[in-house]
């Protein structure tokens, strides 16, 4: 079973964070047996009210009952071919937070599917929520079903944002593709960038950048080159963002010297005198994973940018990276006694990512933590990393 938690729809949300399936947490609260004085029963009958406000408020309790609300999921499905937009918009939310059998995964994957067909949904509104719902089932291998769709919605005009999500649907579903990669994937990720009919928003060009830097070669060596080619291109661009990724992407296409020709150019831009470049440049390097190691010494570098959130993005790089040479440690157990409580902060999540040399680094937390006078913020985070600190590492 399928379970998301969450609190009851007030709203039509407009954007949602990427959010993949949960399952049910071993702490969750009991099951309410009511919700607005009714019952989970009453509420399901309510689903097919003649009154469309009531349908809709229906859809709204029905997420606050837990995994119990699993037994709702067909007249959820079913609410989503509501004729009126509010129950309907609901529904396709509501699909996101209950709780799902097995039995009833296939049959939400299609429901949600068929709302983002331009084809059979005018509301813009509707389609928006229903990729973003669809982005809960990555990982499943039901949702390679949806990959034609989800193509055709990165075409979508009605808003940026349904082809942003439908983007970054995409890769993500290529990337838990065991066999490799389905070509069609990088092909529509290509298509936002090149062809007859390139995306206009900056954000969908460049989750698409990214998503081809997560998803690395293809085995096809004709789309490789192709998809090297244009890389290449946009690389040379003006636009700082998506040329320090097309590199990233690069890296993660290419070998040897060339593989490391990018990420020198990458780090260049960690000196860059525009903050939101150098944080760009940093994650990117970040997103690499151990393939960046060359670049480690950059970053220790970093950690005396001269703003903080300089600072936070190359200890989230480091962290990501997860080098754990002395240097590294060194490096960032000097910024454990900044003056400035968040570049503190950003040194500890970096400690507790790296686990590296954990007797040390738990006796300096534990020190911190014996100061009466450590920021309130920076104390949290020390308690925190105590804690976590001696969790293995994942």
């Amino acid at each position: 079973m399928r379970v998301v938690f969450g609190a009851l729809l007030l709203s039509v949300c407009l954007f949602v964070p990427f959010s993949a399936s949960q399952t049910t947490p071993k702490d969750a609260k009991p099951r309410p047996i009511t919700v607005g004085g009714k019952t989970l029963s009453l509420w399901k009958i309510d689903l097919t009210h003649p009154d469309a406000s009531r349908r809709a408020e229906a859809v709204i309790a029905i997420t606050g009952f837990g995994d119990a609300n699993a037994e709702c999921v067909p007249g959820l499905v079913n609410a989503t071919h509501d004729k009126d937009v509010s129950p309907k918009v609901r529904a396709v939310i509501a699909l996101r937070m209950v709780a799902v059998d097995d039995k009833d995964l296939g049959k939400v994957i299609n429901a949600l599917v068929e709302r983002l067909d331009t084809a059979k949904e005018s509301q813009a509104i509707v389609r928006l929520e229903a990729v973003v719902s669809l982005k809960r089932f990555v990982g499943e291998s039901a949702l390679n079903g949806a990959i034609a769709g989800l193509i055709k919605g990165t075409l979508d005009k009605g808003s940026w944002e349904i082809r942003y999500h439908c983007v970054a649907t995409l890769w993500r579903i290529g990337k838990e593709q065991k066999t490799g990669t389905e070509s069609v994937i990088y092909e529509a990720l290509l298509s936002r960038l090149v062809g007859t009919s390139p995306d206009p928003t900056h954000l969908v060009k460049l989750e698409a950048i990214q998503g081809l830097a997560a998803l690395g070669k293809p085995n096809n060596p004709m789309l490789l080159n192709k998809i090297v080619t244009t890389l290449n291109t946009v690389a040379r661009s003006d636009n700082k963002p998506r040329a320090i990724w097309a590199y990233s992407a690069l890296v993660s296409m290419q070998e040897g010297k060339l593989a490391e020709g990018s990420l020198i150019t990458i780090s260049k831009f960690l000196k860059n005198e525009t903050l939101k470049t150098r944080i760009e440049a940093a994650n990117a390097i970040g997103s690499l994973g151990p393939r960046a190691k060359s670049r480690v010494p950059m970053l220790i570098a970093m950690l005396n940018d001269p703003d903080a959130d300089g600072v936070w993005a190359a200890c989230n790089a480091l962290g990501n990276i997860g080098e754990t040479k002395e240097s590294v440690v060194d490096a960032l157990m000097k910024l454990l006694d900044h003056k400035d409580p968040s570049r503190a902060a950003a040194a500890v999540t970096a400690l507790v990512s790296l686990r590296a040399d954990p007797p040390r680094v738990t006796a300096a937390l534990e020190k911190m933590r014996e100061n009466k006078d450590l920021d309130i913020k920076l104390r949290g985070y020390v308690e925190n990393a105590i804690i976590d600190i001696k969790k293995p590492k994942k």
